[in-house]
C-alpha cells in the first residue's frame, strides 16, 4: 500500500473515532474491526498491519490494553469478505477499518451506523 493511501486511511479513522494519546486505564476497551481483501500472510498485508499497530501505539492505543483489534482477511474472496463483514458488524465495534475497496464495499453493505 502506498504511503499516501495509508495516511488517508489513518486520517479517516481519526475523524471517525477520536484517538487520544492520553487514554486512561479506567476507559473501556475500545473495539476496532479490521477487514482486508488481502491474504493474512501477504507481504502488503503484513506491512500494513505492522504500520497500523505502530501508529496506534504512537497515539497511545495498545492492542489488548486499551483497544482490541478484530482482524479478518478475505484473501481475495468476495464471499469470505461478505461473511467476515457480517461477523465484524455483529461484534458491534466502535469503528471499522477497511484496507481495500472490496472490503469497504462489503462493510458498507452490512452497516450504516458503525463508522468506517
Amino acid at each position: 500500500m502506498r504511503r499516501r493511501e495509508f495516511v488517508a486511511l489513518l486520517s479517516g479513522a481519526a475523524i471517525a473515532w477520536p484517538l487520544g494519546a492520553r487514554a486512561e486505564q479506567s476507559e473501556p476497551l475500545r473495539q476496532v474491526g479490521v477487514l482486508s481483501s488481502l491474504p493474512e500472510t501477504c507481504p502488503r498485508s503484513l506491512e500494513w498491519d505492522a504500520a497500523f499497530r505502530k501508529r496506534l501505539n504512537e497515539l497511545g492505543w495498545v492492542d489488548s490494553h486499551n483497544v482490541h483489534l478484530d482482524c479478518r482477511y478475505g484473501a481475495g474472496s468476495v464471499e469470505r469478505m461478505r461473511q467476515f463483514a457480517g461477523e465484524l458488524v455483529a461484534l458491534n465495534p466502535d469503528v471499522l477499518v477497511d484496507i481495500t475497496t472490496p472490503a469497504t464495499a462489503a462493510l458498507q453493505a452490512q452497516t450504516h451506523t458503525i463508522p468506517l
